[in-house]
């Protein structure tokens, strides 16, 4: 399991993100994990991955949702050059299987800074 983090301030940029202010509001586990490759399997290509997850949290639903999404979200990188090839992640709203389930599911599209 790992530490599932609510993130309070949005000063830095994605890049120094973990220089923000979080908050721990309980744990997850990816259970399940499907990859798509879109356009013909190039790895250069925009991907779609979708994880099944396990949360152990009494956060409300929306905090939750709210701190898979900014976990599973990751943009931009450090190089100073263009071009580098760095996989940026965005995370969709993510969704519980059912109402009183532990289980969520969360759409994440990715692509290469090419």
């Amino acid at each position: 399991m790992q530490t599932l983090e609510l993130r309070l301030t949005h000063v830095y940029a994605d890049t120094w993100r973990n220089e923000d202010e979080w908050k721990a509001i309980g744990e997850f586990e990816v259970t399940n994990t499907e990859r798509w490759v879109k356009k013909g399997g190039d790895i250069q290509e925009p991907m779609k991955v979708i994880h099944s997850i396990h949360v152990q949290s009494e956060a409300s639903v929306e905090e939750i949702s709210k701190a898979l999404q900014e976990t599973f979200t990751m943009t931009g990188c450090t190089h100073e050059y263009d071009c580098c090839g760095c996989r940026s992640y965005h995370a969709k709203k993510p969704t519980r299987v059912s109402d009183d389930s532990t289980v969520w599911t969360l759409e994440v599209n990715s692509w290469r800074n090419y």
